[in-house]
Parts: structure tokens; C-alpha cells; sequence
């Protein structure tokens, strides 16, 4: 059995996106190029001409994403089974919330298909989110029968 599932189910979630989340940090173009497999903006000429605001944004999409995943696997790996539960529904619906802005928010003013990038990634990150907080709950029925 591994030793705090929910918190490694997250932490690998944070390694599968950590490289997007980094590159909104630190790339020139925030990213954005990469997104999507460069179907929007097509150039650094179409980055450069979105407004600063633009560029804020994906900024502190970023931060927001690196600083809520480590809030998650810390309070997964310290936390008794009350805090896991909630740790587990904010980001199941944290990882919802990025699968309905696909389609209802589309980034290329088109909603994509069904799995089109990056729906299998949030699928991924949910499944181990999901997988991990089941695998706890067995852990924890399994030691108040002992």
C-alpha cells in the first residue's frame, strides 16, 4: 500500500503540469505558444501584440497553480481523514472547473473536441486525485478494523 496516496496522486498531477504551470512563469511569450499545440497565438508577433493584462493574467495562472498544488499535497500528507476529503473535492472541482473552461470559455473562440488537448491531461490529474482519496479511505476503514 503506498504510504499517503491522495498526497502522491497529487504530487504526480503537479510533475505532469508543473512544466506549464513553470513556463507561464518564466517563458517570454508566458507559454502560450505551447498551449493548445500553438493553435493560439500562432507567433511571438501575435504575443507580443496582447495586451499586458494578457500577460499578467497568465502569470498568475502559474503562481496560482503551483501555490494551490503545494497547499494541496502538504494538507494531504499532514492532514487527518477530514482534511483529505476536502482537499480531495477542491481539487476535483478545481480540475472540473479547467475542463468546463474548455468549452464554455474556448481560448481559440472555438470549443474543441471532446479530448482535444488538454482535456486527456485533466482527466489524468482527476483520475489520480480520485484514485488516491479511494485509496485513503480504504487505509483508513482498514485501520479501524484492526
Amino acid at each position: 500500500m503506498i504510504s499517503n496516496p491522495l498526497a502522491a496522486g497529487l504530487s504526480l498531477c503537479t510533475v505532469m503540469m508543473g512544466p506549464v504551470w513553470i513556463q507561464h512563469l518564466v517563458a517570454p511569450d508566458g507559454g502560450l505558444i505551447a498551449m493548445g499545440g500553438g493553435g493560439f497565438p500562432a507567433s511571438q508577433e501575435d504575443v507580443d501584440s496582447l495586451p499586458p493584462l494578457a500577460m499578467h493574467c497568465v502569470f498568475v495562472i502559474g503562481v496560482t497553480a503551483l501555490a494551490l498544488s503545494a497547499l494541496a499535497i502538504a494538507a494531504s500528507f499532514y492532514g487527518d481523514m477530514k482534511i483529505k476529503k476536502v482537499v480531495a473535492g477542491t481539487y476535483l472541482t478545481w480540475v472540473a472547473g479547467l475542463a468546463v473552461a474548455q468549452y464554455a470559455k474556448p481560448w481559440t473562440g472555438e470549443s474543441p473536441e471532446l479530448f482535444a488537448m488538454p482535456m486527456p491531461l485533466f482527466v489524468v490529474m482527476a483520475g489520480l486525485c480520485a484514485g488516491g482519496y479511494a485509496m485513503e479511505i480504504k487505509a483508513d476503514n482498514k485501520s479501524k478494523t484492526n
